[in-house]
């Protein structure tokens, strides 16, 4: 074992940083869809991030969208077929290839993100109020570089 793995494993598990990657990341999750369900949104977050991915990309093929929303191509096909049952996205044929689509948000998807995407600043600012633009840049920066270590 190295020196990096005995140091870690007697570490508190509190003080690892993946630890805390995973446990902000699900405090921000449980923090989000509360928020959705005092507000009466009938959509997951996941959802949403894909309603989001969509609007900033649009039209957009599905392999791109999984890629873009860091989600599994499966996982995918589930969750556009829920959103495009209530109506806020539609599956577009791509002119002369019958087995591909592009993916769009519907009138009624537009409607709802336009609705709602001062939430979704909200709930992104509140995860970083009080926190210093040079912290911010730090933190981006070290996750970059855990993400290029790790790639």
């Amino acid at each position: 074992m190295s020196i990096v793995d005995i140091s870690i494993m007697k570490q508190n598990i509190e003080e690892v940083v993946y630890y805390q990657l995973e446990k902000t990341i699900k405090i921000a999750r449980q923090h989000t869809q509360r928020v959705f369900d005092q507000n009466g949104i009938s959509i997951t977050k996941d959802q949403f991030v894909l309603m989001k991915t969509i609007h900033d990309f649009e039209p957009i093929s599905q392999v791109d969208l999984a890629a873009k929303a860091l989600k599994e191509t499966a996982s995918i096909t589930r969750m556009l077929d829920l959103l495009e049952k209530q109506d806020m996205t539609k599956r577009v044929s791509i002119e002369g290839d019958r087995r591909r689509y592009n993916i769009e948000l519907s009138e009624k998807g537009r409607v709802f993100m336009t609705q709602h995407l001062d939430m979704l600043f909200a709930l992104r600012a509140k995860g970083i109020e009080d926190i210093s633009d040079q912290d911010l840049a730090t933190t981006m920066n070290v996750l970059k570089k855990i993400q290029e270590n790790l790639a």
